[in-house]
C-alpha cells in the first residue's frame, strides 16, 4: 500500500503512547508542537494532498415532512495543490444510485463550475483557493494543522481551557478567505480535537468534533468526525481517506467539448420589479418576495429574512402604503421561514397548509392566535380572485404551496422553478411535467415564473424548454474513483 495513503474503517483501533510535557506558553511554541504532531518538517513541506469523506448528512431545517430529520449519504473527494494554489471539488450526492453531482476547481486563478450532465462550463467569479470546495477540507484536521503552520502569524491565543477532560489551547484564526475559526489542541499530544467557525444564521455555528486520530507515518488524522449545527447534530464521517502528495496528473482538467454555462446573474442590490399594477417582484442576494396588491390590501408570498426590508423598498417604489395583511407560506424549510417573525410582528395573517402550523409558530416567534392563521387545503382564492394558491407536493416537500396572480398572469414559486443562468431556461426535472400538469389542472392563464432565489422571470416557453431538455437520469463522470461506491 502506498505510504502516504490510509484507508479509515470506523470500526479500527489503534493504540499509541505520547508523553506530556509542560504547556507551551506562547503561540510559536503550540504552532511547533502541531506541527510535530502532524510529522514535523516533512509535513510542512508537504505540496499535495488528497481527501476522501463518506459522511451521512442531517437534513434538520430541509426535510421532506415537517418535524422529520432526514438523512442522506455524500461522498466527496477534494485535490489540494498547495504548491499551486490549486484545489478541485468532487462530490456525489447518493441513494440507491447517484442523486445528484457537484464538481468545481479552482486552477490556481479562476473558479469553474463543471455540469456533467448539461456538459456546460461556468467561471465562478467568486471561486477562490480558500473556498470552492465549500469548505469541506476544513473537516481534515490535518489541513486545519497545514493552515496554522502556513499562516502562523494570524493566530490568536484564546486560553488553556478543559475539553473532554484533558487540558486543551484554544486559538483563533482567520487566514485570508477562511471563516474565522476557533481550534482546539491537546495539550499533550498537538492534536486537533475541535474546530467551530461561524454558520450564515448570526449566533449560530458549525462545530467539527475529531476523535480517533491516526498517528501512523508520514500525517496524522481523525479517523472519525461528528459535525454539529447549533449543537444539534449536521453530518458523521463513516469513512476517510488521506493521501499525501498524490498524484495530480488527472486532477484540475476541465472536461473537452463542454459548452460555456450561461452567465450567471447576481442580485447584490434590491431590486424591484412591476409586473404588473398588481404584482411586484421584490428583493436580494438569495430571498425575494411577491407583493400583490388587491383592494385595501397587500399580500407576500417568499419568507426568507428580510421581509421587513423587501416590504420598504416595494412601498417606495410603488407609492402604495396599504397594510401587509398576509403572508403566505410556500412550505416549511427553514430558510423559507426566516422572515415569517418580521410578518408576525408586522401583523399580517399567514395562509398556511395545517401541517406546517407548528413549525411556523416555532419560526414566526410569537403565540399565533387561531385568527391569523388562514388554513388550506388543496387550493384556495382570495380577495374576490386577486390571488390563488394552489398545494403542489413534489419531491422537495411533502406540501408546497404555489401562487397564481391572474391580472399579472404571473405565477410564484419556492424550490421548484428558478434560476439564476442570464439567458436560458432553467435545468430541467421530471417533476416539472407535473408541475405543468398543476397548474392546467387548476385552470392557471401562466405567462410569467417568479420565484424567491431569483430577481430573473421566466415565460411558459422556458418552462417547455426545460421539460424538453430534462435529464431523467445523473451521471456520474467518467473516471471518478467517487462512481465505485
Amino acid at each position: 500500500m502506498n505510504r502516504g495513503t490510509f484507508l479509515v474503517a470506523i470500526t479500527a483501533t489503534l493504540v499509541f503512547t505520547v508523553s506530556r510535557s509542560e504547556p507551551p506558553t506562547t503561540v510559536d511554541e503550540i504552532a511547533l508542537k502541531v506541527q510535530e504532531a502532524y510529522g514535523g518538517r516533512a509535513f510542512a513541506k508537504l505540496e499535495a494532498l488528497r481527501l476522501v469523506d463518506k459522511h451521512k448528512r442531517f437534513l434538520d431545517g430541509q426535510s421532506y415532512h415537517p418535524g422529520n430529520v432526514d438523512m442522506e449519504t455524500v461522498h466527496v473527494e477534494v485535490f489540494i495543490d498547495l504548491a499551486g494554489k490549486r484545489k478541485e471539488m468532487r462530490l456525489l450526492g447518493v441513494d440507491e444510485g447517484v442523486d445528484y453531482v457537484q464538481h468545481t476547481l479552482f486552477d490556481g486563478s479562476s473558479g469553474f463550475r463543471i455540469q456533467h450532465d448539461h456538459k456546460t462550463i461556468a467561471r465562478n467569479e467568486n471561486s477562490r483557493f480558500s473556498n470552492v470546495d465549500r469548505q469541506f477540507s476544513l473537516g481534515f484536521d490535518s489541513v486545519l494543522a497545514r493552515l496554522l503552520i502556513d499562516h502562523e502569524s494570524r493566530i490568536e491565543f484564546d486560553g488553556d481551557v478543559d475539553y473532554r477532560g484533558e487540558p486543551h489551547h484554544a486559538l483563533r484564526f482567520e487566514p485570508s478567505g477562511f471563516p474565522r475559526m476557533r481550534i482546539l489542541i491537546d495539550a499533550s499530544t498537538g492534536l486537533i480535537s475541535k474546530m467551530s467557525r461561524p454558520h450564515w444564521q448570526p449566533g449560530n455555528e458549525f462545530a467539527y468534533h475529531f476523535g480517533h486520530h491516526a498517528v501512523e507515518e508520514p500525517v496524522p488524522f481523525a479517523r472519525e468526525l461528528y459535525v454539529t449545527q447549533g449543537g444539534m447534530p449536521s453530518s458523521v464521517s463513516v469513512a476517510r481517506l488521506l493521501e499525501t502528495d498524490p498524484d495530480l496528473s488527472e486532477a484540475f482538467v476541465k472536461p473537452r467539448g463542454y459548452a460555456d454555462a450561461p452567465k450567471l446573474l447576481r442580485f447584490e442590490n434590491m431590486i424591484v420589479r412591476k409586473l404588473s399594477d398588481t404584482a411586484y417582484l421584490v428583493g436580494q442576494n438569495w430571498g425575494f418576495s411577491l407583493f400583490i396588491v388587491s383592494g385595501e390590501h397587500v399580500a407576500a408570498v417568499g419568507g426568507y429574512e428580510g421581509l421587513t426590508e423587501r416590504l420598504a423598498a416595494f412601498r417606495s417604489e410603488s407609492e402604495i402604503e396599504l397594510p401587509l395583511s398576509y403572508q403566505i407560506v410556500t412550505h416549511h424549510h427553514e430558510d423559507h421561514l426566516g422572515g415569517m417573525n418580521e410578518a408576525a410582528a408586522i401583523g399580517a395573517r399567514f395562509v398556511v397548509v395545517a401541517e406546517n402550523v407548528e413549525i411556523l409558530r416555532q419560526y414566526a416567534g410569537a403565540d399565533l392566535a387561531a385568527d391569523r392563521l388562514i388554513v388550506v387545503d388543496s387550493e384556495a382564492t382570495f380577495e374576490g380572485g386577486a390571488f390563488s394558491v394552489l398545494n403542489f407536493p413534489n419531491g422537495h416537500a411533502a406540501s408546497n404551496l404555489v401562487v397564481y396572480v391572474p391580472a399579472a398572469k404571473t405565477v410564484f414559486t419556492a424550490d421548484l422553478f428558478t434560476t439564476r443562468n442570464e439567458s436560458g431556461p432553467p435545468n430541467g426535472y421530471a417533476g416539472l411535467v407535473d408541475f405543468r400538469n398543476a397548474l392546467m389542472a387548476a385552470g392557471f392563464d401562466v405567462e410569467k415564473f417568479a420565484s424567491a432565489h431569483s430577481g430573473r422571470v421566466l415565460s411558459m416557453n422556458d418552462l417547455d424548454k426545460a421539460i424538453a431538455n430534462r435529464s431523467e437520469t445523473t451521471v456520474c463522470p467518467s473516471g471518478w474513483s467517487l462512481c465505485k461506491h
